[in-house]
């Protein structure tokens, strides 16, 4: 608003309650007096020209006084009457602005070319602001080309997710979290009035549960908001408008040769630029502005008003034909999206059937709508069609309903325990459904019959690879045989150099997935930046693998402390589990993925965020249902922020539950659970059972979880804390010597900070033992490099939960801790010491090599041990007290 006082006309065209006017008149208060803001708010009368001229005239009466009797002896004529006021305005010295607030009213082409004449002719003292809900009514096109307009829309008036927590928590008192106000956001799109309209319901709240409740029902077919949306909107609109837009809400997007083809008129184009003239709510969706998209919210209200006004035959009918008209455009998900909805089963598997080859796994999404709405009779007529269907659930990891539909299928082919089929397709379907239930002994035999039919033409082929991969991932997970890694990429290699592009990648995110659970980071990195560079080269990011192989490398790098570059990764992929029934196997990578964000912000110190996440890592992991290790993934992510928090009680809470639990249900010895246990038996003070638990499960774990690797570290580091708290020093620092050998090639640093508070003391022995003469030490020992060493204790000073140390000064001063202040540990001591120096924090990153990020976490920790608010007192402060 303040840039556009340098030029003509600043236009602030959004929909009704978009915050136009609270916006405008929010900016008058900011404006110098000297420079005066004159306001006229249009109504219908002011179509006509010299009414237009007259309204304008008296709000500018407080900074030109004669200009109404000036106009009253003017002519109709619209030129003359402008030439008048445009003369009387010439007199005003001081700068002003004008307010035309409302001026979607100006409908009349004579009210447009009025306006248009003023633009023009106006003096450069004069700035003219049009606030309008509809298309500006004047030339913008020579405005833009001239560099004399300013143009706000709805995109720069959105409400982003911190403007509604903002919004929610200061206005109404109450707590959104981040998916919740993420969620809000997506059903309003920013827009202000719809979250005005939902506040009442917003304010009753009483936590998370009820927020959550809110915002599911949050939107175009709210009471409220649909009440808005038809006086608003669908009021206002002539008839044949208003009866388009009601009739078209069945499709995505609108241009005017579908709006034709399902209205069956030939005017439906003419009439669809002329509804978004009068109506911001639908507007284009592309640079040619052929294509528009309607509101969400406007859009569930029209669905409501076309349920209330059309038969369902007529509805029906409206989706045969935007069928057919998709059909002729080749898009074969909306043909079969429509067609299923119309009702035409038939036609629609048909269509599927037919284009199947094109979208299978890059339009996944039209398989699981034929799955989900096709009668049985009707899938199983097409059975490949319902194989694909079966291949999609077993991506999603609907292991029950794949068996359900394959059960169907096996019962209407011939006998099959038989080779039936020259092409194994029946085979396949055996496989399959022996892979869905994991039956490994039976799938491995089908796998071997299946293949002695195939042949270099075989259509089905795909299924094998599709049938290995999974009895693989099954049979790693439950443990059963060790898996050749070696032999898993040699099979990658042959689908990728046959050009088979699904298996390749499905193949090289199991050898990378594979490799991660072993606890080889560094392969593991390098198999999922390989799949990655493969799906960036062949365009092929709607691939299903993608998000999976994202959050898999950024597990890597946050496990590396590589945080800025994991959020951005995770910040390409989380839109995709944003879905309310997206799959377990969705909710199991979205889970990771929060999982990952919420030690991403504890390693940045950002802890009040990391609560949030993991309130929604939890949710996520609770729908997930399977992957062993998944839940207790979560738990220990949680132990990790009490941890980084400096919550004892919390901490000790935790680890009486756990073992409470453990009573309850039995013992474990999956390495993952045991592992928890442990842990809580420190916790609550009983080392030596933690010792014989964590011994039991590095001699011989049973049952194993995903991530064995990272999990066996952590139990290797937590024997080595208990032997400390034992007081045997000698075991401990042997047992955490094997721990950073066995993490040093992996780069594992980060787990040590995220063991145990005590591991700190134990590091500290170890770097002593290092330091004694080599004829002193076990000959037989392996010992870590130094510089892993060095740099597993350098990263304790920049975690939140890192060790607080007594710092006394060189010269002998008295301690922070005896003048009654909490410590400072080294590194914070360094940043003060160059906060003194008057080093700014780009350049205190610079020299100690950290983040900005955690620069900015040191000052806090400063200023909060020190008791100031600020760097000067900091400096007066830590002068005063000679820690610098």
């Amino acid at each position: 608003m303040h840039e556009g006082m340098r030029l003509k006309v600043t236009c602030v065209a959004a929909p009704p309650g978009s915050g136009k006017t609270t916006l405008i008149r929010e900016w008058a208060l900011t404006v110098p007096t000297r420079w005066p803001v004159c306001w006229l708010t249009l109504d219908e009368r002011d179509n006509e020209p010299r009414r237009l001229f007259s309204s304008i005239a008296h709000a500018l009466h407080p900074v030109a006084p004669g200009i109404g009797a000036a106009l009253e002896t003017v002519a109709c004529d619209p030129h003359e009457t402008n030439a008048v006021l445009v003369n009387c305005i010439s007199c005003v010295a001081q700068p002003f602005s004008l307010v035309l607030d409302g001026a979607e009213v100006l409908r009349s082409s004579d009210s447009a070319r009025a306006l248009d004449l003023l633009i023009r002719t106006m003096p450069a003292t004069m700035h003219l602001i049009i606030a309008s809900a509809a298309r500006p009514p004047m030339e913008l096109a020579r405005l833009r080309a001239e560099g004399e307009v300013v143009e706000i829309g709805l995109d720069e008036l959105k409400f982003d997710v911190e403007a509604v927590r903002l919004y929610a928590s200061k206005v109404l008192g109450v707590e959104v979290h981040p998916e919740a106000a993420r969620r809000l956001v997506a059903a309003i799109d920013g827009w202000i009035a719809g979250l005005v309209l939902v506040s009442p319901a917003l304010a009753s709240c009483q936590g998370d549960e009820d927020v959550d409740a809110v915002v599911r029902q949050v939107n175009g077919q709210h009471r409220r908001i649909r009440e808005y949306m038809v006086a608003a909107v669908l009021d206002k609109l002539p008839t044949p408008h208003r009866d388009l837009l009601v009739r078209t809400s069945i499709l995505p997007e609108l241009n005017p040769e579908v709006c034709q083809a399902v209205l069956d008129d030939p005017n439906a184009g003419k009439l669809l630029f002329e509804v978004a003239d009068a109506n911001l709510f639908t507007a284009p969706s592309d640079e040619q502005g052929r294509t528009f998209a309607n509101h969400p919210c406007l859009v569930d209200a029209l669905q409501v008003s076309l349920a209330e006004q059309c038969s369902p035959d007529e509805i029906a009918d409206l989706h045969r034909r935007a069928s057919i008209w998709y059909r002729s455009k080749d898009d074969a998900r909306r043909t079969v999206h429509h067609a299923l909805l119309a009702g035409d089963f038939e036609a629609a598997a048909a269509t599927a059937d037919e284009f199947l080859c094109r979208f299978a796994y890059s339009n996944d999404e039209a398989i699981r709508q034929c799955g989900r709405l096709l009668p049985m009779e009707v899938l199983m007529r097409h059975p490949r069609l319902a194989m694909e269907f079966v291949v999609v659930c077993l991506a999603d990891g609907r292991f029950d309903h794949a068996s359900d539909v394959l059960a169907t299928l096996d019962a209407s082919q011939a006998e099959t325990d038989q080779v039936t089929s020259k092409d194994g397709f029946a085979l396949d379907i055996c496989a399959l459904k022996d892979a869905a239930s994991c039956t490994k002994e039976r799938s491995l035999a089908r796998v071997g019959q299946s293949r002695e039919t195939l042949n270099d033409k075989n259509s089905h082929s795909r299924y094998q690879f599709l049938i290995e991969y999974y009895l693989t991932l099954a049979t790693f997970a439950r443990d059963e045989s060790a898996i050749p890694v070696d032999t898993l990429t040699a099979r990658a290699l042959e689908y990728h150099d046959a050009g088979d592009v699904n298996a390749y990648l499905y193949w090289q995110a199991l050898i990378a997935y594979l490799y991660e659970a072993s606890g080889h980071l560094r392969r593991a990195a390098d198999a999922y930046q390989e799949a990655l560079d493969y799906v960036q080269s062949q365009h092929l990011n709607q691939h299903p693998l993608y998000p999976v192989l994202t959050i898999g490398l950024s597990g890597i790098l946050c496990q590396w402390g590589h945080c800025d570059e994991a959020d951005r990764l995770l910040g390409k992929v989380q839109y995709r589990y944003l879905s309310e029934e997206p799959g377990r196997l969705c909710w199991l990578h979205s889970t990771r993925s929060y999982l990952i964000l919420v030690r991403n912000a504890v390693a940045q110190g950002r802890l009040d965020e990391a609560r949030d996440l993991l309130v929604l890592a939890e949710e996520r992991g609770r729908r997930a249902l399977l992957s062993i290790g998944l839940i207790e993934e979560v738990e220990e992510t949680g132990v990790l922020l009490w941890i980084a928090a400096g919550d004892e009680d919390q901490l000790v809470t935790w680890g009486r539950r756990r073992l409470a639990r453990e009573r309850i249900v039995g013992s474990s010895d999956v390495l993952s659970q045991g592992v928890l246990t442990a842990r809580a038996e420190l916790l609550t003070g009983d080392p030596a059972s933690a010792i014989r638990r964590l011994t039991r499960l590095i001699n011989g774990p049973s049952g194993g979880p995903l991530f064995v690797g990272t999990w066996m570290l952590r139990a290797r580091c937590l024997r080595a804390v208990a032997h400390w708290q034992m007081g045997d020093r000698a075991a401990a620092v042997t047992e955490t010597r094997a721990a950073l050998v066995a993490a040093q090639d992996q780069n594992q640093a980060r787990l040590f900070l995220e063991v145990h508070p005590a591991m700190i003391q134990v590091l500290r022995e170890v770097r002593h033992s290092l330091e004694r003469p080599a004829s002193n030490r076990d000959p037989f020992m392996e010992v870590p490099r130094q510089e892993f060493l060095d740099h597993v204790m350098a990263a304790f000073d920049e975690f939140p939960g890192g060790p607080v140390r007594r710092s006394v000064h060189p010269s002998g001063g008295a301690s922070v801790i005896d003048l009654g202040i909490e410590s400072l540990t080294q590194r914070e001591l360094e940043v003060l010491r160059l906060l003194v120096a008057g080093a700014s924090s780009r350049r205190v990153a610079v020299s100690l090599s950290i983040s900005p990020n955690t620069v900015k976490t040191h000052h806090r920790n400063i200023y909060q041990k020190l008791g100031v608010h600020d760097r000067d007192s900091a400096v007066i402060r830590a002068s005063a007290l000679e820690l610098v």
